[in-house]
C-alpha cells in the first residue's frame, strides 16, 4: 500500500491525465477579477477616438481642394437680355445688353475681373486720336465729351472716402476730423476746404 501523500500525488495525477483543458484555460489569480468598470472605461475610450476622427475630418474637409477632378467651371453662355432695348436699357453703342460668366477656380475663384466688350469704339474719338485707349476711360477724359444737363459728384465729400483716404483714425490723434467724418455738416472751414481739394495737411 502506497502512503497517504502518494495516494493524493496519483489521484491527481490520473484526474489532470483525462482531462487538460480546464487547466489551459486557467488565469493566474490577479488576472481573473477585473475592476467592474474596466470594459465600460474601455468603450468610453473607443467612443471619444471615434469622436475626434469624425472631427478631424470635419475640420479637414474644407482644407482639401475643392475640385478632385478635371472637370471644367461652370460657365454662363453669352445670354442677351430680351426686351431691354425696348425700355431704353442698352450698351454704350446702341446693342443689346447682355453677360456671361466663367467662374474663377484656384485663387482666382474669389476675385473678379469685369471686361468691357468694343469699349473703344464708344470712347470720345478726339480722346484716341492722341491717346492710350485705356487713358480715354478716366473721367478726365470721358467729362470732356459730355453734354450738359449733367450732375457729377465729387468724391472727397462722400464719408467712405473721407473715413478711408482723407482723415483716417491713424492719422489724428487729437480726434479734430472725428465729428466731420460722422457729418460733413460739422466740419469747419479748413476741413472744407481740404475736402475741396484747395489744401493738404
Amino acid at each position: 500500500m502506497e502512503p497517504p501523500c502518494l495516494q493524493n500525488t496519483t489521484a491527481k495525477t490520473l484526474a489532470m491525465a483525462g482531462t487538460t483543458e480546464p487547466l489551459l484555460l486557467l488565469t493566474p489569480p490577479q488576472q481573473r477579477h477585473r475592476p467592474s468598470g474596466y470594459f465600460a472605461w474601455g468603450w468610453t475610450l473607443a467612443v471619444a477616438a471615434v469622436l475626434v476622427m469624425l472631427l478631424l475630418l470635419a475640420v479637414a474637409g474644407p482644407l482639401r481642394p475643392r475640385r478632385l477632378s478635371g472637370t471644367p467651371p461652370e460657365t454662363v453662355e453669352l445670354t442677351l437680355l430680351t426686351g431691354a432695348a425696348e425700355k431704353g436699357a442698352v450698351c454704350l453703342d446702341g446693342t443689346a445688353p447682355g453677360y456671361h460668366m466663367q467662374r474663377g477656380s484656384g485663387s482666382g475663384s474669389k476675385s473678379w475681373l469685369v471686361h468691357l466688350q468694343n469699349v473703344r469704339e464708344v470712347l470720345p474719338k478726339d480722346c484716341l486720336t492722341s491717346k492710350n485707349p485705356t487713358e480715354c476711360l478716366f473721367p478726365a477724359e470721358i467729362i470732356k465729351s459730355i453734354r450738359t444737363p449733367m450732375f457729377i459728384l465729387n468724391s472727397g465729400y462722400d464719408s467712405k472716402q473721407i473715413r478711408l483716404n482723407i482723415a483716417p483714425d491713424t492719422s489724428g490723434p487729437d480726434k479734430e476730423w472725428m465729428s466731420c467724418k460722422d457729418n460733413i455738416s460739422n466740419c469747419n472751414s479748413t476741413q472744407i476746404e481740404v475736402l475741396d481739394g484747395g489744401l493738404s495737411f
